[in-house]
Protein backbone atom coordinates (compact mmCIF):
# COMPACT_ATOMS: atom_id res chain seq x y z
CA UNK A 1 0.00 0.00 0.00
CA UNK A 2 3.04 2.24 0.98
CA UNK A 3 4.41 1.64 -2.24
CA UNK A 4 1.23 2.36 -4.08
CA UNK A 5 0.45 5.13 -2.34
CA UNK A 6 3.88 7.01 -3.26
CA UNK A 7 3.23 5.93 -6.94
CA UNK A 8 -0.25 7.52 -7.20
CA UNK A 9 1.00 10.44 -5.06
CA UNK A 10 3.57 10.83 -7.56
CA UNK A 11 1.69 10.69 -10.73
CA UNK A 12 -1.15 12.93 -9.07
CA UNK A 13 1.46 15.49 -8.27
CA UNK A 14 3.27 14.86 -11.76
CA UNK A 15 -0.33 15.49 -13.15
CA UNK A 16 -1.07 18.62 -11.36
CA UNK A 17 2.10 20.32 -12.14
CA UNK A 18 1.49 19.96 -16.26
CA UNK A 19 -2.18 21.02 -15.89
CA UNK A 20 -1.23 24.09 -13.90
CA UNK A 21 1.31 24.93 -16.94
CA UNK A 22 -1.27 23.82 -19.35
CA UNK A 23 -3.55 26.04 -18.05
CA UNK A 24 -1.22 29.44 -17.08
CA UNK A 25 0.17 28.73 -21.47
CA UNK A 26 -3.65 28.85 -22.35
CA UNK A 27 -4.22 32.08 -20.63
CA UNK A 28 -1.04 33.27 -21.54
CA UNK A 29 -2.06 32.96 -25.70
CA UNK A 30 -5.42 33.96 -24.60
CA UNK A 31 -4.53 37.48 -23.27
CA UNK A 32 -1.70 37.25 -26.59
CA UNK A 33 -3.53 37.23 -29.09
CA UNK A 34 -6.35 39.18 -27.88
CA UNK A 35 -4.21 41.68 -27.70
CA UNK A 36 -3.20 40.98 -31.50
CA UNK A 37 -7.24 40.89 -32.34
CA UNK A 38 -6.60 44.83 -30.29
CA UNK A 39 -4.52 45.56 -32.72
CA UNK A 40 -5.98 44.21 -35.51
CA UNK A 41 -9.00 46.04 -34.38
CA UNK A 42 -7.37 49.73 -34.25
CA UNK A 43 -6.23 48.79 -37.89
CA UNK A 44 -10.06 48.57 -38.80
CA UNK A 45 -10.91 51.87 -37.20
CA UNK A 46 -7.79 54.29 -39.03
CA UNK A 47 -8.43 52.61 -42.42
CA UNK A 48 -11.86 54.29 -41.90
CA UNK A 49 -10.77 57.42 -40.58
CA UNK A 50 -8.77 60.65 -41.84
CA UNK A 51 -5.41 61.31 -40.74
CA UNK A 52 -4.69 62.20 -37.21
CA UNK A 53 -7.41 60.41 -35.73
CA UNK A 54 -7.31 59.68 -32.14
CA UNK A 55 -9.26 57.51 -29.78
CA UNK A 56 -9.30 55.64 -26.82
CA UNK A 57 -11.62 52.11 -25.85
CA UNK A 58 -12.30 49.87 -22.79
CA UNK A 59 -14.29 46.58 -22.18
CA UNK A 60 -13.94 45.51 -18.64
CA UNK A 61 -15.62 41.98 -18.30
CA UNK A 62 -19.28 42.77 -19.35
CA UNK A 63 -19.28 46.64 -19.80
CA UNK A 64 -18.07 47.13 -23.81
CA UNK A 65 -18.03 50.78 -24.88
CA UNK A 66 -19.05 49.79 -28.76
CA UNK A 67 -22.40 47.35 -29.48
CA UNK A 68 -20.14 46.30 -31.99
CA UNK A 69 -17.33 44.78 -29.68
CA UNK A 70 -20.02 43.17 -27.51
CA UNK A 71 -19.07 39.51 -26.42
CA UNK A 72 -20.46 36.75 -27.86
CA UNK A 73 -23.44 35.04 -26.13
CA UNK A 74 -22.44 31.61 -26.24
CA UNK A 75 -19.78 29.63 -23.45
CA UNK A 76 -17.92 28.68 -26.79
CA UNK A 77 -15.14 31.57 -26.55
CA UNK A 78 -13.61 32.94 -23.66
CA UNK A 79 -15.05 35.96 -24.85
CA UNK A 80 -18.11 35.20 -24.22
CA UNK A 81 -20.34 36.85 -21.36
CA UNK A 82 -20.74 33.57 -19.50
CA UNK A 83 -17.22 32.70 -19.17
CA UNK A 84 -16.80 33.69 -15.71
CA UNK A 85 -12.99 34.52 -16.86
CA UNK A 86 -11.96 37.73 -15.60
CA UNK A 87 -10.69 39.90 -18.70
CA UNK A 88 -10.21 43.20 -19.42
CA UNK A 89 -9.01 45.56 -22.42
CA UNK A 90 -8.14 48.78 -23.40
CA UNK A 91 -6.84 50.23 -26.74
CA UNK A 92 -5.77 53.69 -27.30
CA UNK A 93 -4.90 55.74 -31.10
CA UNK A 94 -2.92 58.60 -30.62
CA UNK A 95 -1.16 60.68 -33.56
CA UNK A 96 -1.09 64.33 -32.98
CA UNK A 97 1.64 66.24 -31.45
CA UNK A 98 1.95 69.36 -29.35
CA UNK A 99 4.40 71.87 -31.51
CA UNK A 100 7.00 69.45 -32.91
CA UNK A 101 7.75 66.65 -35.35
CA UNK A 102 8.45 64.13 -34.23
CA UNK A 103 6.79 64.18 -30.82
CA UNK A 104 8.82 62.66 -28.07
CA UNK A 105 9.38 58.20 -28.45
CA UNK A 106 8.07 58.74 -32.58
CA UNK A 107 11.28 59.05 -34.36
CA UNK A 108 12.31 57.05 -37.15
CA UNK A 109 15.95 57.26 -37.36
CA UNK A 110 17.92 53.98 -37.83
CA UNK A 111 19.31 53.22 -34.53
CA UNK A 112 22.85 52.08 -35.30
CA UNK A 113 23.16 55.43 -37.13
CA UNK A 114 21.58 57.76 -34.34
CA UNK A 115 23.17 60.97 -32.66
CA UNK A 116 22.64 61.76 -29.06
CA UNK A 117 19.47 64.27 -30.26
CA UNK A 118 18.31 62.26 -33.24
CA UNK A 119 15.26 61.56 -31.23
CA UNK A 120 14.18 65.26 -32.30
CA UNK A 121 14.47 63.76 -35.86
CA UNK A 122 12.73 62.01 -38.45
CA UNK A 123 14.69 60.35 -41.30
CA UNK A 124 14.23 61.62 -44.82
CA UNK A 125 15.07 58.83 -47.74
CA UNK A 126 15.39 58.05 -51.36
CA UNK A 127 12.28 55.73 -51.49
CA UNK A 128 9.12 57.70 -49.86
CA UNK A 129 8.45 61.24 -49.59
CA UNK A 130 7.78 62.96 -46.12
CA UNK A 131 4.47 64.83 -46.30
CA UNK A 132 2.84 66.91 -43.37
CA UNK A 133 -0.72 66.96 -43.38
CA UNK A 134 -2.08 70.47 -41.92
CA UNK A 135 -5.87 68.51 -41.15
CA UNK A 136 -6.47 66.05 -38.53
CA UNK A 137 -9.80 63.83 -37.81
CA UNK A 138 -11.82 65.74 -35.26
CA UNK A 139 -15.08 64.17 -35.02
CA UNK A 140 -15.77 61.85 -31.87
CA UNK A 141 -18.33 59.32 -32.56
CA UNK A 142 -18.54 55.98 -33.99
CA UNK A 143 -14.81 54.74 -34.68
CA UNK A 144 -15.97 52.02 -37.42
CA UNK A 145 -17.61 54.66 -39.53
CA UNK A 146 -15.93 56.32 -42.46
CA UNK A 147 -15.69 59.91 -42.19
CA UNK A 148 -14.35 62.55 -45.30
CA UNK A 149 -12.98 65.87 -45.21
CA UNK A 150 -13.30 69.08 -44.57
CA UNK A 151 -17.26 68.40 -42.72
CA UNK A 152 -14.97 66.13 -40.27
CA UNK A 153 -11.52 67.34 -40.19
CA UNK A 154 -9.80 70.57 -39.04
CA UNK A 155 -6.98 72.82 -40.08
CA UNK A 156 -4.81 74.04 -37.14
CA UNK A 157 -4.35 78.00 -37.12
CA UNK A 158 -0.27 78.44 -37.40
CA UNK A 159 1.84 81.30 -37.53
CA UNK A 160 4.97 79.68 -38.83
CA UNK A 161 6.58 76.82 -39.89
CA UNK A 162 9.71 76.50 -39.49
CA UNK A 163 11.88 73.23 -40.85
CA UNK A 164 15.72 71.57 -40.35
CA UNK A 165 17.04 69.66 -42.23
CA UNK A 166 20.84 68.28 -42.11
CA UNK A 167 23.10 65.31 -42.73
CA UNK A 168 22.87 62.21 -40.16
CA UNK A 169 24.61 64.15 -37.11
CA UNK A 170 26.57 60.27 -36.19
CA UNK A 171 28.42 59.68 -39.76
CA UNK A 172 28.42 63.32 -41.15
CA UNK A 173 31.97 63.71 -39.15
CA UNK A 174 33.38 60.73 -41.00
CA UNK A 175 31.89 61.52 -44.80
CA UNK A 176 32.15 65.38 -44.70
CA UNK A 177 29.52 67.99 -46.25
CA UNK A 178 28.48 67.76 -49.67
CA UNK A 179 30.14 68.20 -52.42
CA UNK A 180 29.71 71.50 -53.79
CA UNK A 181 32.14 71.59 -56.08
CA UNK A 182 31.38 69.11 -58.59
CA UNK A 183 27.80 68.96 -60.11
CA UNK A 184 25.33 65.72 -60.45
CA UNK A 185 23.55 67.22 -63.58
CA UNK A 186 25.27 69.19 -66.21
CA UNK A 187 22.63 72.32 -66.81
CA UNK A 188 22.65 72.86 -63.07
CA UNK A 189 25.66 73.74 -61.83
CA UNK A 190 28.05 72.77 -58.85
CA UNK A 191 25.41 73.07 -56.15
CA UNK A 192 22.93 70.59 -57.13
CA UNK A 193 19.30 70.11 -55.80
CA UNK A 194 18.99 67.94 -52.77
CA UNK A 195 15.18 68.73 -51.56
CA UNK A 196 12.28 69.19 -53.47
CA UNK A 197 9.37 70.96 -51.22
CA UNK A 198 5.33 71.12 -52.41
CA UNK A 199 2.73 73.45 -50.78
CA UNK A 200 -0.74 71.84 -51.66
CA UNK A 201 -4.36 72.29 -50.80
CA UNK A 202 -7.67 72.48 -52.44
CA UNK A 203 -9.81 75.85 -52.28
CA UNK A 204 -13.11 76.69 -52.17
CA UNK A 205 -13.76 79.49 -54.11
CA UNK A 206 -17.10 80.56 -54.24
CA UNK A 207 -18.19 79.04 -51.06
CA UNK A 208 -20.01 76.29 -52.99
CA UNK A 209 -17.91 73.37 -51.84
CA UNK A 210 -16.44 73.17 -55.10
CA UNK A 211 -12.97 72.87 -54.27
CA UNK A 212 -10.28 73.34 -56.69
CA UNK A 213 -6.51 71.94 -56.56
CA UNK A 214 -3.82 74.23 -55.97
CA UNK A 215 0.06 73.83 -55.92
CA UNK A 216 3.36 75.82 -54.71
CA UNK A 217 6.54 73.91 -56.68
CA UNK A 218 10.49 75.33 -55.81
CA UNK A 219 11.65 76.81 -58.82
CA UNK A 220 14.93 75.05 -59.91
CA UNK A 221 17.11 77.25 -62.59
CA UNK A 222 17.25 80.24 -63.58
CA UNK A 223 19.37 83.17 -61.90
CA UNK A 224 20.61 81.91 -57.90
CA UNK A 225 18.35 84.57 -56.80
CA UNK A 226 15.37 83.22 -58.27
CA UNK A 227 16.11 79.73 -56.97
CA UNK A 228 13.83 78.29 -54.15
CA UNK A 229 14.75 74.64 -54.28
CA UNK A 230 17.01 72.93 -51.55
CA UNK A 231 20.29 72.94 -52.40
CA UNK A 232 23.45 71.03 -51.43
CA UNK A 233 24.79 74.24 -49.80
CA UNK A 234 21.41 74.74 -47.80
CA UNK A 235 21.80 70.98 -46.13
CA UNK A 236 25.23 72.08 -45.43
CA UNK A 237 25.05 74.91 -43.85
CA UNK A 238 21.97 73.73 -41.77
CA UNK A 239 19.96 76.53 -42.90
CA UNK A 240 16.49 76.97 -41.69
CA UNK A 241 13.65 76.89 -43.58
CA UNK A 242 10.55 79.41 -42.74
CA UNK A 243 6.96 79.22 -44.22
CA UNK A 244 5.71 82.38 -42.75
CA UNK A 245 3.73 85.80 -43.82
CA UNK A 246 6.93 87.58 -45.24
CA UNK A 247 7.41 85.65 -48.49
CA UNK A 248 6.92 82.85 -50.73
CA UNK A 249 10.71 81.97 -50.31
CA UNK A 250 11.29 79.98 -47.33
CA UNK A 251 14.58 79.67 -48.16
CA UNK A 252 15.42 83.60 -47.96
CA UNK A 253 12.44 85.01 -47.09
CA UNK A 254 13.55 88.60 -47.77
CA UNK A 255 14.63 87.93 -51.02
CA UNK A 256 12.49 90.50 -53.57
CA UNK A 257 12.97 88.26 -56.45
CA UNK A 258 12.13 85.21 -55.80
CA UNK A 259 8.42 84.61 -56.83
CA UNK A 260 6.27 81.72 -55.90
CA UNK A 261 5.26 78.75 -58.99
CA UNK A 262 1.50 78.61 -58.67
CA UNK A 263 -0.56 75.15 -59.96
CA UNK A 264 -3.46 76.66 -59.88
CA UNK A 265 -7.00 74.69 -62.36
CA UNK A 266 -7.33 76.41 -65.78
CA UNK A 267 -10.80 77.63 -64.57
CA UNK A 268 -9.61 79.86 -62.02
CA UNK A 269 -8.85 83.00 -63.35
CA UNK A 270 -6.09 84.64 -60.54
CA UNK A 271 -5.00 83.34 -57.22
CA UNK A 272 -7.32 83.94 -54.24
CA UNK A 273 -3.75 85.27 -52.12
CA UNK A 274 -1.22 88.18 -51.73
CA UNK A 275 2.54 87.23 -51.43
CA UNK A 276 2.70 85.27 -48.28
CA UNK A 277 1.91 81.95 -46.51
CA UNK A 278 -0.02 83.44 -43.96
CA UNK A 279 -3.35 82.95 -45.64
CA UNK A 280 -2.31 78.92 -46.08
CA UNK A 281 -1.56 78.53 -42.53
CA UNK A 282 -4.40 80.59 -40.88
CA UNK A 283 -7.61 78.56 -40.01
CA UNK A 284 -9.15 79.47 -43.37
CA UNK A 285 -12.72 77.93 -43.29
CA UNK A 286 -12.53 77.66 -47.49
CA UNK A 287 -9.34 75.37 -47.18
CA UNK A 288 -8.89 71.75 -47.49
CA UNK A 289 -6.21 69.03 -47.59
CA UNK A 290 -3.29 71.04 -46.60
CA UNK A 291 -0.39 69.34 -47.06
CA UNK A 292 3.68 70.17 -47.08
CA UNK A 293 5.91 67.73 -48.45
CA UNK A 294 9.63 67.26 -48.71
CA UNK A 295 11.75 64.91 -51.18
CA UNK A 296 15.24 64.12 -51.55
CA UNK A 297 16.05 64.22 -55.04
CA UNK A 298 19.33 63.14 -55.75
CA UNK A 299 22.44 61.16 -54.32
CA UNK A 300 23.91 62.72 -51.25
CA UNK A 301 27.58 62.56 -52.54
CA UNK A 302 30.29 64.16 -49.43
CA UNK A 303 33.47 65.56 -50.30
CA UNK A 304 36.41 63.50 -50.34
CA UNK A 305 34.91 60.49 -50.38
CA UNK A 306 32.69 58.06 -52.76
CA UNK A 307 30.67 56.94 -49.75
CA UNK A 308 26.78 58.22 -50.48
CA UNK A 309 24.61 59.17 -47.15
CA UNK A 310 21.94 56.57 -46.63
CA UNK A 311 19.32 59.56 -45.79
CA UNK A 312 18.40 62.74 -44.33
CA UNK A 313 17.30 63.85 -41.12
CA UNK A 314 14.87 66.54 -40.42
CA UNK A 315 12.83 68.38 -37.80
CA UNK A 316 9.57 70.40 -37.70
CA UNK A 317 8.48 73.43 -35.43
CA UNK A 318 5.10 74.12 -35.65
CA UNK A 319 4.20 78.08 -34.04
CA UNK A 320 0.90 78.35 -33.17
CA UNK A 321 -0.73 82.24 -32.29
CA UNK A 322 -0.92 83.03 -28.44
CA UNK A 323 -4.71 83.27 -28.68
CA UNK A 324 -4.89 79.29 -29.64
CA UNK A 325 -2.09 78.02 -27.60
CA UNK A 326 -3.28 74.39 -27.61
CA UNK A 327 -3.44 73.91 -31.25
CA UNK A 328 -3.52 69.80 -32.48
CA UNK A 329 -0.27 69.75 -34.78
CA UNK A 330 -0.43 66.36 -36.65
CA UNK A 331 2.51 63.69 -36.34
CA UNK A 332 3.35 61.38 -38.88
CA UNK A 333 2.50 58.21 -37.63
CA UNK A 334 -0.22 56.47 -35.66
CA UNK A 335 0.88 55.61 -32.47
CA UNK A 336 -1.50 52.03 -31.35
CA UNK A 337 -1.24 51.03 -27.68
CA UNK A 338 -3.27 47.50 -26.66
CA UNK A 339 -3.04 46.43 -23.15
CA UNK A 340 -5.76 42.96 -22.73
CA UNK A 341 -5.73 41.59 -19.36
CA UNK A 342 -6.75 37.89 -19.11
CA UNK A 343 -7.25 36.87 -15.71
CA UNK A 344 -3.02 36.87 -14.23
CA UNK A 345 -1.50 37.98 -17.62
CA UNK A 346 -1.31 41.20 -18.94
CA UNK A 347 0.09 41.78 -22.52
CA UNK A 348 0.69 45.66 -23.90
CA UNK A 349 1.34 45.83 -27.35
CA UNK A 350 2.72 49.31 -29.27
CA UNK A 351 2.64 49.69 -32.63
CA UNK A 352 3.43 52.88 -35.07
CA UNK A 353 1.71 53.18 -38.31
CA UNK A 354 2.45 56.08 -41.19
CA UNK A 355 -0.65 58.01 -41.40
CA UNK A 356 0.30 58.50 -45.16
CA UNK A 357 2.55 57.43 -47.45
CA UNK A 358 3.76 58.33 -51.35
CA UNK A 359 6.77 57.02 -53.44
CA UNK A 360 9.37 59.56 -53.98
CA UNK A 361 8.69 58.69 -57.64
CA UNK A 362 5.63 60.65 -58.01
CA UNK A 363 7.73 63.77 -57.11
CA UNK A 364 8.80 64.55 -60.58
CA UNK A 365 7.61 68.00 -61.46
CA UNK A 366 10.51 70.40 -62.37
CA UNK A 367 9.60 74.09 -62.67
CA UNK A 368 12.58 76.08 -64.82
Amino acid sequence: MLIWSAVIGSLYSNFLVFYSNFSETENYNKAYYSSISALERAELVIRQRQPWYEWSWWRIWDNIWAPSDIKTETGFSYLSNNSHMKSSLFWKINSTTTGTMPSPGRWDVDRMLSAWDSSNYNKMDYENSEIILLYYDKSEDNPYSHKTCPGDCEKPNLDNIFVTIRLPWYISDYFWPLNTNQTLTPWWGNDDPIVDRQFRWSYDEWGLWDYQPFAIYATQNGPTVNKSIIKESDINEQRQIKFWETSWNPIDPWSPSAKPTIITPLSTSSSPFDNKFQWILENNGRLKDVQLKFSLLNLLQPEMSWMIYPFLEYQIRFSTPSRSPSQKIPDKYYKIETIWSFWDYQINNIIFKPTITESILRSFTTIL
